[in-house]
């Protein structure tokens, strides 16, 4: 029986390993269905609250970048990718300049 059972268990292993990648590739199909969100962060900066609690119209936030740097694009939360803002066909848009 020796002989015959790594015989038996490669022809079900081989069946096992298809299944496997079939199941591998419709759950990568899946995963690239999944809507993320992106934002393009234009610059950061620390205020105190009571100068939170003071803002008003009109009043000017100084953010740590200036206009013609690149902006961190985060996907989720994590920053991937560096780019300009700008606008396109009238929208806000960010083109990509960098992957990181």
């Amino acid at each position: 029986m020796e002989p015959i059972k790594e015989k038996l268990y490669s022809a079900f292993s081989a069946d096992r390993d298809e299944l496997d990648m079939k199941w591998l590739d419709r759950l990568k199909d899946r995963l690239k269905e999944i809507p993320v969100t992106i934002t393009g962060e234009l610059g950061k900066v620390k205020l105190d609250v009571s100068r939170v609690v003071d803002l008003k119209v009109d009043n000017l936030i100084m953010l740590d970048r200036r206009v013609d740097e690149d902006i961190d694009i985060l996907v989720e939360g994590s920053r991937k990718f560096t780019g300009k803002f700008g606008i396109y066909r009238g929208a806000m848009a960010v083109k990509v300049n960098k992957v990181l």
